[in-house]
């Protein structure tokens, strides 16, 4: 696991966007690699806006490692993260990105009618070399409307493979090539049903983050 100094950019290791399309808001999670304890940070802050480099919002948060951000309109959201201690404020981590999907009316969980849930019951190649083959085991339920795809998410942004189609059942597994950069990885995958809802499931079986490492 890669490790950040204060005054050099930030690494952020995970990006997830947490829950599902409600009829109002969004909202994003972020979870980032804390610094090493000799740094002594007292804070960190998460920066995002809607165009990139062009941060409209910033939020001190306090010495944690992950932080939800208030109900967000949708559209594309642009993130980083800053440290400080008693010397200042480090630079910004590399940019992250994750578009927030259109609110559609029902697909709020779990009275919506066209509600979506979707969980990563096992992930296949938790540590692996680059290039290795990484799998994940899904369970996924939409009694509302027929599921017509399910898009992989490393660190937040889509990726090859995608599944489409309406005969998805209930139970599904997707395969891809973990990343050509050693380091860990969150993953997710994002399911969308015929009534245009979108539901992130970002778990694992045991109520963790999913997650896997490259070597």
């Amino acid at each position: 696991m890669r490790r950040f100094s204060l005054f050099a950019p930030l690494i952020l290791l995970s990006f997830l966007l947490a829950g599902s399309a409600s009829a109002q808001q969004n909202t994003v999670t972020l979870a980032w690699d804390a610094n090493a304890a000799a740094d002594a940070v007292t804070n960190y802050t998460v920066y995002y806006g809607t165009a990139s480099g062009a941060y409209t919002t910033l939020t001190p948060v306090g010495n944690i490692t992950q932080w939800t951000t208030p109900p967000l309109s949708s559209g594309t959201y642009y993130f980083a993260v800053t440290a400080t201690n008693g010397k200042g404020e480090s630079g910004k981590s590399t940019e992250v990105s994750t578009p927030v999907p259109v609110p559609q009316s029902g697909c709020t969980p779990p009275l919506g009618a066209n509600a979506i849930a979707i969980f990563i019951t096992k992930i296949h190649g938790t540590s692996g070399s680059i290039g290795s083959q990484i799998g994940l085991d899904y369970q996924i339920g939409s009694p509302g409307s027929p599921i017509v795809s399910v898009d992989t998410l490393i660190n937040g942004v889509k990726t090859d493979p995608t599944q489409s189609g309406a005969v998805l059942g209930r139970f599904g597994s997707i395969w891809f090539t973990s990343p050509s950069m050693a380091g860990t990885y969150s993953v997710a995958l994002s399911a969308t049903n015929a009534a245009g809802c979108t539901t992130i499931g970002t778990k694992d079986a045991l109520g963790n983050v999913a997650q896997f490492t490259v070597k």
